[in-house]
């Protein structure tokens, strides 16, 4: 039997082997996670695509749009999530709302969570909507809940400073 040296750097390589495998393993996971959560995201556009094309307003509210006529739509939005507010997530929605053509505002509630009004196109609405499920990079978006709502915004898109719960 060796001195507990000799028998310690034995086991060195062992070990340094064994946390390069655990840190691979750890990476395919994340990459895995963030697969999967991009596929949810592209089912819940698919859906919501689907929603808008039989003509609901979005998922949860029971059929009849509210719309303004000519096909627009107007949804109030919820998101929660352990990182939804300090992560940019109402600069990026008003990005991606321009970029949808979709109207409206965005802002940050005192309870932690992110509400906004959508108001466009059902199809350009739909889109955003089904975007929101995934958010910015640093965000965590657990639950994204809409309710139809007969509320005309404001042409353009704006994030409001005023919370309210």
């Amino acid at each position: 039997m060796g001195s507990l040296k000799s028998r310690i750097k034995t086991r060195i390589p062992a070990l340094r082997w064994r946390d390069e495998q655990l840190a691979k393993h750890a990476r395919r996971i994340k990459e895995l996670r963030e697969k999967n959560s991009a596929l949810r995201a592209t089912n819940r556009a698919l859906r919501a695509q689907l929603e808008a094309a039989k003509g609901s307003a979005a998922p949860g509210t029971g059929g009849a749009s509210p719309t303004a006529g000519g096909g627009l739509v107007s949804w109030r939005v919820t998101l929660s999530g352990s990182a939804v507010q300090g992560v940019g997530f109402r600069q990026w929605i008003t990005k991606r709302a321009v970029d949808e053509n979709v109207d409206g505002w965005v802002r940050n509630r005192s309870d932690g969570k992110v509400e906004a009004l959508l108001y466009g196109h059902t199809s350009d609405v739909a889109r955003l909507y089904a975007l929101l499920h995934q958010g910015p990079r640093s965000a965590d978006v657990e639950r994204v809940s809409s309710r139809g709502v007969d509320t005309r915004a404001q042409p353009g898109f704006r994030i409001r400073d005023d919370r309210v719960v």
